[in-house]
């Protein structure tokens, strides 16, 4: 989880710094899936959402990172739905990409981070899942 919050909120920022027209609008599309989703059919375009951000980074050790933990972040991403209402995740996801398409690097950063420690207190103790 700690390693989770610090490699997001560093792939935020820069998604910030190099983000195309096309990454915006990939990550704007998973939003878009999730809202239009229901129950557990939100969890592969959540998934999409961070793995999208981890490869606007433009630097292939975040992705291969992100592969390597797939696995528990798809399970982590289920787990939150069942936890958090779904327009709290959407309206996070909406700052951080806001962030991202106006290149506010610290920002994006700041409101990843926000989510994610909001994320893991939330599913403390819940993982793995009984």
């Amino acid at each position: 989880a700690e390693f989770r919050i610090h490699s997001e909120a560093e792939c935020a920022r820069l998604a910030a710094l190099r983000r195309t027209d096309d990454d915006l609008a990939a990550l704007r599309a998973c939003c878009s899936e999730i809202r239009a989703a229901a129950n557990e059919a939100r969890v592969p375009p959540n998934v999409e959402y961070h793995r999208r951000m981890f490869l606007v980074t433009q630097n292939m050790i975040y992705p291969l990172v992100f592969n390597a933990f797939s696995e528990i972040i798809t399970e982590w991403s289920a787990l939150l739905f069942c936890h958090m209402p779904v327009e709290e995740i959407l309206s996070a996801l909406q700052s951080i990409t806001d962030a991202i398409e106006h290149r506010q690097a610290d920002e994006a950063a700041a409101c990843m981070r926000a989510y994610a420690n909001r994320c893991v207190r939330l599913l403390d103790g819940k993982y793995p899942p009984a």
